[in-house]
């Protein structure tokens, strides 16, 4: 899906959301004074927890890469099975699905 980024006031974003009385959007407020970070901007230094997030994530990437081909398959099938949950029990509820 296709996202497009509109910023402004109430008053400024009230047109725009008026032509598309049947659009979906995602409302994101920002405190007084507060911008977005630029791409000139650095990006703000990663904390301890971050940082361990982050190596956790790079052991089990390795891991997945080093395993053989049936642990991977059996991985992928683990995968598909939860997808499969998650959806049904979605549907069961009146949801949309959650992996298409």
């Amino acid at each position: 899906m296709k996202q497009h980024i509109h910023e402004g006031t109430p008053g400024e974003l009230a047109p725009y959301l008026a032509q598309r009385p049947n659009g979906r959007f995602r409302l994101i407020e920002l405190a007084e004074g507060e911008e977005e970070l630029a791409p000139s901007q650095p990006i703000p230094a990663l904390d301890e927890k971050a940082k361990a997030a982050i190596a956790l994530l790079d052991t089990w990437i390795a891991e997945g890469k080093a395993a053989d081909e049936k642990t991977q398959k059996e991985a992928d099938q683990q995968v598909e099975e939860f997808k499969r949950n998650m959806n049904a029990n979605r549907a069961a509820t009146g949801e949309r699905p959650v992996y298409p």
